[in-house]
């Protein structure tokens, strides 16, 4: 692979210093990742220990309508499972500073609609069955 961006800039090589700031925020990164999987997990089996699994809530999608079962509330877990995934390897501390500035405002916002998305599920299931 060439040492070239996707504009034909040169790539910058990046300090130890710039890498030792990387690990630092992924390894946080890792743990919001892990807390969040964790959260939602829980939400989820609160959830399927109260609510009978064959209630559905009702989506409308391409025209017609939907029932999303119990098993949709597995769809957050999976985001933060496929995140912890993706934070891994021998690269993962090589993020360029404009990059761990993103990650350190925009990873608290994804975690806080991902855990609120899951609770707003949690709640639609609750409605549906009565509880």
């Amino acid at each position: 692979m060439s040492n070239e961006t996707a504009k034909g800039k040169p790539r910058r090589e990046l300090t130890d210093d710039e890498i030792a700031k990387g690990t630092v925020v992924n390894r946080w990164v890792r743990r919001a990742l892990a807390a969040g999987l964790v959260a939602s997990l829980v939400v989820a089996a609160v959830v399927v220990l109260r609510v009978p699994l064959d209630t559905t809530i009702a989506y409308r999608g391409n025209g017609r309508d939907v029932g999303l079962p119990v098993l949709a509330l597995l769809l957050v877990p999976l985001i933060f499972v496929i995140g912890l995934f993706k934070s891994r390897g021998p690269d993962a501390g090589k993020v360029p500073e404009a990059e761990r500035q993103f990650i350190v405002v925009g990873y608290p916002i994804f975690m806080v609609l991902a855990l609120g998305g899951q609770l707003w599920f949690a709640a639609l299931f609750f409605d549906a069955a009565g509880a």
